[in-house]
């Protein structure tokens, strides 16, 4: 019987490579940029040693231009979306989030203060975390409305209070330094004033030694 001719299987190589970091999937503490396929359609740098808010390439930093063009979007503020934008995982349609939340929404991350809970939500909603096959994020349009405006009203309280320091420290200071001015002034007149005494008193030792004042009339 005749053999069949040789065929060689060529397996395709894969190029992209799985970057893990250690952790769980919940945020910056425990896998922030917990893996990615390197090689992949706006994978870029993320799941490297670098900071979330560091990248040099990829991140959340809304002053950072993306490689990919996107085309222009804006939020109802008109706040420009590009740099958030292109890193939101494709699946998040998926999620079940609505405005206001739905009856079964996962609660578990509502008492987290409000700067962990923000990071552990944008972390959900990126392109990372599906690719860790991480939980959608759990906010709803209200929570996060609620916790803006809490920041912000903390925020401006923060700033006035600072400016206030800053203006009763440069009065403080101000004050010490004319302080320390008049002393210089004083010490210097003092000095002045001494030394004119001590004169004073060398040519009235003279006087009286030289010139004596002649007798008063009740010493006759």
């Amino acid at each position: 019987m005749a053999s069949s001719p040789d065929v060689n299987l060529v397996s395709e190589q894969v190029s992209t490579q799985l970057v893990v970091t250690n952790g769980s999937q919940d945020g910056p503490s425990s896998g922030w940029l917990t893996a990615t396929h390197q090689g992949e359609p706006g994978a870029g740098s993320w799941g490297g040693s670098t900071p979330w808010n560091q990248s040099p390439q990829n991140s959340w930093n809304p002053n950072h231009e993306p490689n990919m063009e996107l085309e222009d979007e804006f939020l109802p503020d008109g706040a420009l979306l590009k740099s958030r934008m292109n890193k939101v995982r494709d699946d998040l349609r998926m999620a079940p989030l609505s405005w206001h939340g739905l009856s079964d929404r996962l609660v578990h991350l509502d008492n987290k203060e409000s700067a962990t809970w923000a990071r552990i939500q944008l972390h959900a909603c990126s392109i990372v975390a599906q690719h860790a096959h991480a939980a959608f994020p759990t906010f709803t349009g209200p929570q996060i409305e609620l916790r803006l405006a809490s920041i912000e009203q903390d925020l401006a309280a923060h700033k006035h209070a600072r400016s206030r320091r800053s203006q009763e420290a440069d009065d403080l200071l101000d004050a010490y330094y004319r302080a320390i001015d008049e002393r210089r002034e004083i010490d210097g007149r003092v000095e002045e004033l001494e030394e004119t005494a001590s004169i004073l008193r060398d040519l009235r030792s003279i006087a009286l030694a030289f010139f004596p004042p002649p007798p008063s009339v009740t010493e006759v």
